[in-house]
């Protein structure tokens, strides 16, 4: 009786360490990887800005007044404001 309880003790370690080296060196896991893998390519959020940025430098350049000119914005308000000599005459 003693021999065959350790017979079969012998049994169930052995089952139970195959079992567990089996599980340690499988190649899968007990949950599925649900990994989002983030876009690649010249359409992602770093380019575009870089694109915008880019003309907006482009625009300027091209726009920008020369030295001793007045911009654009300067010239267009002083064309929508009230002249000095009606604040004069109304004062």
């Amino acid at each position: 009786m003693i021999v065959n309880r350790v017979v079969a003790l012998a049994r169930t370690r052995h089952f139970c360490t195959s079992n567990t080296l089996t599980r340690r060196f499988s190649s899968h896991t007990a949950h599925a990887r649900e990994d989002v893998l983030p876009e690649t390519g010249f359409f992602t959020p770093f380019w575009r800005n870089t694109i915008l940025l880019s003309f907006a430098a482009i625009a300027f350049y091209k726009w920008a007044p020369r030295p001793g000119e007045e911009a654009f914005l300067t010239q267009w308000l002083a064309h929508q404001s009230t002249a000095a000599e009606f604040w004069a005459r109304v004062n």
